[in-house]
């Protein structure tokens, strides 16, 4: 599994998203890991690049409780469901969703487009996703 997180981290620092592609039944992993979630295939997965592209299934807004002062930096944002254009579904950070767009992007669940932002951190980088512009301008 070493192996794997490292090359994932060292293409986020190339700027380029990386996934694991089971050659048995086809399903994307992303971020990577050492198993199929879908059949369990072991170990026969081969690295694909993610194209960044998806959408929004699910958001909820921090509050006091979910709140992450590290976070500060990523205003405004959610935490979220996103699947990728790939097939991989996961739990993320989500920019550019605030109290006064709420309403707004729950009427467009489950297709809210977004797109992967690699974020740099202390030492490392870590990949979020962004509303698409396009659809923040449609916003009210």
């Amino acid at each position: 599994m070493e192996k794997i997180v490292k090359r994932y981290y060292d293409a986020l620092d190339e700027g380029q998203l990386l996934g694991r592609q089971c050659s048995g039944c086809g399903a994307v992993e992303f971020p990577p890991v050492l198993t199929c979630n879908a059949c369990g295939e072991l170990h026969d997965m081969n690295w694909i690049e993610i194209s960044g592209k998806g959408r929004m299934v699910d958001f909820f807004l921090p509050g006091m409780m979910t709140h992450q002062p590290v976070n500060d930096d990523l205003k405004p944002y959610a935490y979220g469901s996103v699947e990728i254009a790939e097939g991989a579904y996961f739990n993320c950070i989500i920019k550019g969703v605030r109290k006064k767009n709420r309403d707004f992007m729950e009427a467009h669940l489950p297709d809210v487009p977004v797109h992967a932002v690699i974020v740099p951190r202390d030492g490392y980088k870590m990949v979020v996703f962004a509303v698409d512009e396009d659809f923040l301008g449609k916003a009210p």
